[in-house]
């Protein structure tokens, strides 16, 4: 389960752990249907849980175990290189240690997980340890709130870990990989190096401070701006080419943010080839977004498919292809295995 800022998902799969999963069930709901919604102000636990138990009642989902997703932004994911430790008991207590060093907040305020990579690129005789640590209020939040719809929370996860599962191809997982998840306040910018997720960034530039530079730039109002902006993106083979104009400068902050993170990931494990740029989320509904990325970052660059691992009959092929750039989260978090 996906708790948006605008929207809701939910997706349900048979053999989530294998290569390919089935579609069970899915949907979504748009917080505006929340009773006594105000756009002016967040949504209360009460009218999230009621969203919640109005999403499962129309998807036909009984299933009361639920893993769920948490903003990339309430969460702080780094790589530390720390002491060889053979044995999990010994990395229960020697790593909590070593990791309060590398955190941001203290270690009273987060709930904090860790998975051994392996032997250090940067420091012979040192463990590369990926660490990964979530406020624990928001933590307590999703908990409180899932079991007040009456479910079962099996594991909270940062939307930037399960966005690898859904997007990228499962023959493809041990390559390297960046991906790009645009919502509408930021981007989340997530680079997997064999298989494993060893940078996360929040950008702080999502669709909204694009149509608003539209609207700025093009001098319309923001209705208007957004439909310029999904009509014509970045594709400057149309007449409208000031519609590429007015947006280029917030994409380019996103790339430029790319870049950067391309320059530390080789900085530290020499000069990767990177199999792929994936694009999600709503820069992925964005004409020419694709071919502009491949062209500055010389990086092959694709509109990522939430659903590249997930069966489903022909029949609704159009109907998911028409909501692929909103369901990514869901679809990772559903394809959580036992070993994740």
């Amino acid at each position: 389960m996906d708790i948006g800022s605008s929207a809701i998902r939910v997706v349900e799969l048979k053999d989530p752990a294998k290569p390919v999963s089935q579609l069970l069930r899915y949907g979504l709901i748009n917080v505006n249907q929340a009773p006594g919604y105000d756009p002016n102000s967040g949504l209360t636990e009460e009218q999230i849980v009621a969203l919640i138990k109005q999403l499962l009642l129309s998807t036909g989902i009984t299933n009361k175990n639920v893993i769920i997703g948490i903003e990339t932004s309430k969460t702080f994911t780094t790589v530390a290189d720390m002491l060889k430790t053979s044995k999990k008991s010994e990395q229960k207590k020697i790593i909590p240690v070593q990791a309060e060093e590398h955190l941001p907040s203290a270690m009273k305020d987060v709930d904090l997980d860790w998975k051994v990579i392996g032997d250090s690129p940067a420091r012979q005789g040192k463990d590369e340890v990926l660490l990964v640590s979530v406020d624990k209020r928001s933590n307590e939040q999703r908990i409180s709130i899932a079991q007040k719809a009456g479910l079962n929370v099996v594991a909270i996860e940062p939307d930037a870990f399960a966005l690898p599962r859904s997007l990228v191809h499962s023959s493809e997982v041990a390559k390297n990989h960046i991906i790009l998840e645009t919502g509408n306040m930021d981007t989340d910018l997530i680079v997997t190096v064999g298989g494993s997720p060893r940078l996360v960034r929040t950008i702080p530039s999502g669709i909204q401070q694009i149509v608003t530079a539209a609207s700025k730039n093009l001098n319309v109002d923001m209705a208007q701006a957004q439909q310029y902006v999904y009509k014509f993106g970045l594709d400057r083979s149309h007449l409208e080419g000031q519609v590429f104009n007015a947006i280029e400068k917030s994409v380019g902050s996103i790339i430029s943010e790319a870049t950067k993170t391309i320059n530390f990931i080789n900085s530290r494990y020499g000069d990767l080839s990177f199999q792929s740029i994936l694009l999600s989320g709503s820069s992925s509904y964005l004409p020419g977004i694709d071919s502009y990325m491949q062209q500055v970052l010389q990086i092959p660059t694709v509109i990522a498919n939430s659903w590249t691992n997930v069966s489903f009959p022909d029949s609704k092929k159009q109907e998911l292809a028409a909501v692929n750039g909103s369901f990514a989260v869901a679809v990772g978090l559903a394809r959580r295995g036992d070993d994740d």
